[in-house]
């Protein structure tokens, strides 16, 4: 029961603490705002080191040549850059059109438009690198019919927050427990679908190699294009040094070689996957390194 009620309180001040954001942040100069959040960032680096652990041995992972002062280094500007992503989030969805189109600016929107022409839809495959936030709402307010495939919070409060707010200019949403009749119907209807696809995926994923390592990844992305025949755009959302976000679309191919060892998910899964880590390689400090990328071990997938 005291359990049971720890967790209540702790939803609600969560909950709270959101709505406060939501106030206070949309209308703070983007200036302000990132100035504040880099203090905010130094001081969460120094003294509530929350898995700082988990970054400087992701970084190990990623860039076993890197001398520990070196990961240091971007430990640090990593824990400023997402305590500016933070401090964006509301702001992102809330400001209006005008605002956001000189704030997020999509160097590549042609690609888009020959995507659609297709008829097929297309697919926006995502990594937590950069601002993937803003990225999908500049689709949303772009007109464009788009979906994206979410995890759930398991706050409630929380969730009903995060998701009316996201969902504020038509964006729609899948769970990762969808069906994929669904979501061939939706990319049938000549929709976008955008998928963040560098979470580590369980003993259900299929492996490829990211950064050298074995590496649980998501099928789904893959397997949707290939089905459906669609165009797939690796999407991307870089802050530079001006506090704006410049997306960058790439076209990528899903021509796949027949003499290939691997199913044709694998060889798509990878080839984006080095297209990722490639661009993350050159900015390092914009990818979402807290997370337990290589928590999975090929091994388990033979031992079970």
């Amino acid at each position: 029961m005291k359990t049971r009620n720890k967790v209540k309180q702790k939803y609600r001040i969560e909950s709270y603490l959101l709505s406060v954001a939501d106030k206070v942040l949309t209308p703070m100069p983007v200036r302000t705002r990132h100035y504040i959040a880099t203090i905010v960032g130094a001081v969460l680096y120094y003294f509530i080191p929350i898995r700082k652990k988990i970054v400087f041995k992701n970084l190990k992972i990623a860039f076993p040549e890197s001398n520990p002062q070196w990961r240091r280094k971007i430990t640090f500007k990593n824990y400023i850059y997402f305590a500016k992503i933070f401090f964006d989030f509301f702001p992102i969805y809330n400001i209006s059109s005008e605002r956001f189109n000189k704030w997020v600016i999509n160097l590549d929107s042609e690609v888009v438009k020959k995507a659609i022409q297709s008829g097929k839809g297309a697919i926006i495959i995502i990594f937590h690198f950069g601002n993937w936030e803003a990225l999908g709402e500049w689709f949303a307010r772009s007109e464009y019919d788009f979906g994206a495939i979410a995890r759930k919070l398991k706050n409630p409060a929380a969730e009903k927050i995060i998701s009316e707010t996201r969902g504020r200019h038509g964006m729609r949403f899948f769970s990762m427990r969808e069906s994929s009749i669904t979501i061939l119907k939706f990319l049938r209807g000549n929709s976008i679908l955008g998928s963040v696809a560098d979470q580590n995926a369980g003993r259900r994923g299929i492996y490829i190699k990211y950064f050298n390592q074995w590496s649980s990844s998501f099928r789904g992305p893959a397997v949707f294009t290939l089905r459906q025949k669609c165009p797939l755009i690796a999407g991307t959302c870089m802050l530079n040094k001006n506090g704006k976000y410049m997306i960058h679309l790439e076209d990528i191919s899903t021509s796949v070689p027949e003499d290939i060892k691997k199913s044709p998910a694998e060889y798509l899964t990878q080839y984006y996957t080095k297209y990722f880590e490639k661009l993350i390689r050159e900015h390092p400090e914009q990818y979402f390194w807290f997370h337990r990328r290589w928590k999975s071990k090929l091994s388990e997938r033979y031992n079970h």
